[in-house]
């Protein structure tokens, strides 16, 4: 099993961030539009919100020219502070995603760290890993550049649009392991 963490401080509030992870559509949003995400069937919470356990998404994304199925659970939430989910179907032997939301400052700024903590796991492994862990390991930080990016401009709203597609890198001080 591998993890991967990509991390990055939003000037903020966790509240904020959170509220904007609640929202319907928020996983279109963070899709790089490479991969063609269609939501298919979400259920929420078994307590009616959109980011506790027991939200469940049937989605389909394209990787290249191959359409994948994924079925993808919320086990656990933590309100502001984390929530994670875990891949039920999909290309993965194990997707487990964890979501944290810290109250952070940098430079007299109070904002969120927010950071991505995902163990995965190829069907075959540990043979798939070496001749394709590269592969994910690259696409993995590909599409949390692109997460972390989009949220960065969502969250600016009117003042996004003039920033360069990597203004996550240089405004908000990713961070990647």
């Amino acid at each position: 099993m591998e993890t991967f963490r990509y991390a990055s401080w939003l000037p903020f509030p966790r509240d904020v961030v959170w509220r904007w992870h609640e929202q319907p559509h928020a996983l279109t949003l963070l899709t790089p539009p490479s991969q063609h995400l269609t939501l298919l069937e979400r259920t929420d919470a078994h307590d009616g919100t959109a980011l506790g356990a027991g939200t469940r998404l049937k989605m389909r994304v394209r990787d290249g020219l191959l359409p994948l199925t994924i079925l993808a659970e919320h086990t656990d939430a933590k309100p502001p502070h984390s929530f994670t989910d875990s891949m039920l179907r999909g290309p993965f032997r194990r997707w487990v995603h964890h979501h944290l939301f810290d109250v952070s400052v940098r430079h007299h700024t109070h904002g969120t760290l927010v950071t991505d903590i995902v163990h995965w796991q190829l069907p075959l492994a540990p043979v798939s890993h070496w001749f394709a862990g590269w592969m994910v390991r690259r696409k993995l930080r590909a599409m949390f550049a692109y997460r972390h990016s989009a949220l960065l401009r969502d969250l600016l709203g009117d003042d996004a649009p003039s920033l360069p597609p990597d203004a996550s890198l240089r405004l908000a001080g990713v961070a990647v392991e």
